[in-house]
């Protein structure tokens, strides 16, 4: 009847969560309502990580979404199963940072970065920021070298794929605000660009399809 080992129907014909009772759940905490399964969200990072440690010799880095639900607590549960972040605003960033989580592990990405966030990021220490376009990457620059750091950053990049999906959700043709395009050369040349600058490091490619992220990094 369900997916997951955790969900099930007891006695009283009520749903539960892990042991818990919902309906005893509701009547105590009022609706509505969010429970998270601790154990069900331990499981599913630890079989993401141990595919990449399996099939990959190691050789990866799973992300937690924060957007998925950015708290201090499901920040220092990703940390503790050995997962790296991704953050799209200001807002995810801090709560990461205030959490204590290794900041080296942390993408930040997004097509809208304000300079406050990018300040931000560099100031927390963010590993990657993944550069949409020339204007953030000039500005990129530009605050990294008044911060006396090199910037890592992976480029954004459209593959020119169509998903089959509402014209409102892609994200990877190459007319999409997102990113940087291959067809017509443009993600090349600001790959170029970019090794003139003094303050950034490109360390690789973020990739977006929809439901399906890569993230590749240079050796």
């Amino acid at each position: 009847m369900f997916n997951s080992d955790n969900l099930s129907i007891n006695e009283n014909n009520h749903l539960t969560i892990g042991t818990h009772d919902t309906v005893a759940l509701a009547k105590e905490y009022g609706t509505p309502l969010y429970v998270l399964d601790e154990d069900l969200m331990r499981k599913n990072c630890r079989d993401y990580k141990e595919a990449i440690d399996k099939y990959y010799n190691g050789n990866g880095l799973i992300l937690f979404a924060s957007k998925a639900l950015c708290t201090m607590y499901t920040a220092k549960l990703a940390e503790s199963e050995g997962l790296g972040a991704d953050v799209v605003s200001g807002g995810e960033l801090y709560t990461l940072y205030k959490a204590a989580f290794p900041m080296d592990k942390v993408f930040f990405h997004g097509n809208n970065k304000t300079q406050s966030e990018i300040e931000l990021a560099i100031h927390c220490g963010v590993g990657h920021i993944v550069v949409d376009n020339k204007y953030e990457l000039d500005l990129l620059n530009d605050i990294a070298k008044e911060k006396g750091i090199i910037q890592k950053i992976l480029f954004r990049i459209k593959p020119g794929i169509d998903a089959h999906t509402h014209d409102f959700v892609k994200t990877g043709q190459i007319d999409s605000k997102f990113g940087v395009a291959l067809e017509n050369g443009e993600a090349f040349e600001i790959h170029k660009y970019a090794t003139t600058l003094s303050n950034i490091q490109v360390d690789g490619v973020h990739c977006p399809r929809r439901w399906l992220w890569y993230q590749i990094r240079f050796h």
